[in-house]
């Protein structure tokens, strides 16, 4: 069933950079919806490997249109924010990234600083069960498909045979046609992975 609501058109959004401890810088997709403001708001940001244009736009749009004001974000070193070396994954960096851009939008004066939800998927819903638990400026969270437990989902994973894996120095990863599934935890097979 499709909500006659959902193929409203899109709100324009403006693009804002939100500067960081480190000194660099954020960016940010605005979304602001009609209506009578202060907005409530929603702060957003990808999982593992993924950048605000991978698809986070309809989700702000709809939260826009159900009058909620949307901030969607790249992490440091990723997408269209600062920093260097790019494209490189920082647990504790990407949590920080995400109370950054929930005090800028409490700053702003068009968003209810008492009405600021934070949003994350897969693995950013990580992150967004570790702030429902420590931010108090947060009114709610929500995690979509979070991972809760990366030790009990690393175990679920089969070991790479070696003759799967890439090498040192070639660029690594997995060959073409290998593919990591879903099995039961081998604790020898981890130590044949070294």
């Amino acid at each position: 069933m499709t909500n006659v609501d959902d193929k409203a058109a899109a709100r324009p959004r403006t693009t804002v950079r939100i500067p960081t401890a480190s000194g660099d810088e954020l960016e940010a997709w605005l979304y602001l919806p009609e209506g009578d403001e202060p907005y409530p708001a929603v702060v957003m940001a990808h999982g593992i490997g993924a950048i605000k244009a991978g698809g986070l736009a309809p989700f702000a749009e709809r939260f826009c249109r159900a009058g909620f004001a949307a901030v969607i974000f790249d992490y440091r070193q990723w997408g269209g924010s600062a920093g260097q070396p790019r494209e490189e994954l920082s647990f504790p960096r990407q949590l920080e990234d995400y109370g950054t851009v929930i005090g800028w939008a409490a700053a702003q004066p068009r968003i209810d600083a008492r009405r600021i939800f934070a949003w994350g998927t897969t693995f950013a819903g990580m992150y967004i069960v570790e702030l429902a638990a420590s931010d108090a400026r947060l009114a709610g969270a929500i995690a979509q498909s979070p991972l809760v437990d990366g030790l009990a989902a690393a175990m679920m994973v089969s070991p790479i045979p070696a003759w799967c894996r890439g090498t040192r120095g070639t660029g690594g990863g997995l060959h073409a046609g290998c593919s990591v599934r879903a099995g039961t935890h081998d604790p020898e097979g981890l130590d044949r992975m070294a």
